[in-house]
């Protein structure tokens, strides 16, 4: 999760050093950046600073929108030095199955030193579950016709620098709970895949090795999935 402010500041150095200090009266902070980008034109035509913010680190009233009376320089995640901030749109697949026992497993993916679920970036014009299977498809070397998408499962939303350093990202990832009549998994060795591996959900729950992700998994309730157990030919 991520909140958002747009601030016309001058001075983005002070607010490096100094962070937002209210008045009285609180900041009013959005929860998507398409909201912050909205309220920062001002009636003169000048464009203010969207700030990406870590909510972990605000103390902030959780109502609609949210609010919060100081943010702290460490908060603001894209002003050392000012980086706008970027929306990128993925998809990705929660492949699950059910054990004879009726134990709900996940399809996860080592990559780059942490444990994962298969997703990347939309092509250009293609939907999130369009984009979703293709992902799952290729990161674990599965055929796209042996993948049934089962339930959209909501967003994750985590933010980043490009590797040019010039932006933000903030990235909105689509999931969809799916399943696979495939038994066999070929990694993706030219997107840093080393491993494909069936995990079970309170396992996975613990491993995956990004905080939004895990936040994620959090929050879906496994037997809302309607996923059957596999029947013992």
């Amino acid at each position: 999760m991520l909140l958002f402010y747009c601030t016309f500041e001058k001075s983005l150095k002070r607010l490096a050093k100094e962070g937002l200090l209210g008045n009285g009266e609180p900041f009013a902070l959005h929860r998507t950046l398409e909201q912050a980008e909205a309220t920062c034109r001002a009636p003169d035509g000048r464009r203010g600073h969207v700030l990406v913010l870590d909510p972990s680190r605000i103390a902030y009233a959780r109502v609609h929108p949210p609010t919060a009376h100081h943010i702290a320089p460490h908060a603001i995640l894209n002003l050392k030095p000012y980086r706008p901030p970027l929306a990128v749109e993925a998809a990705g697949g929660y492949v699950i199955r059910r054990t004879p026992k009726g134990n709900l497993k996940v399809l996860t993916i080592f990559r780059r030193g942490v444990w994962d679920l298969p997703k990347g970036k939309l092509d250009p014009g293609e939907t999130p579950e369009t984009g979703a299977i293709r992902e799952v498809s290729e990161e674990v070397g599965i055929k796209k016709k042996s993948i049934t998408l089962l339930q959209p499962l909501g967003v994750s939303l985590h933010g980043y620098i490009l590797p040019r350093k010039m932006r933000f990202a903030v990235k909105t990832t689509h999931w969809y709970a799916m399943e696979t009549t495939q038994t066999e998994f070929t990694p993706q060795k030219k997107e840093g895949i080393e491993a494909v591996e069936w995990m079970s959900w309170k396992k996975a729950k613990k491993r995956l090795g990004y905080d939004s992700l895990r936040r994620h998994i959090a929050a879906i309730d496994p037997d809302a999935l309607g996923l059957a157990p596999i029947e013992i030919s």
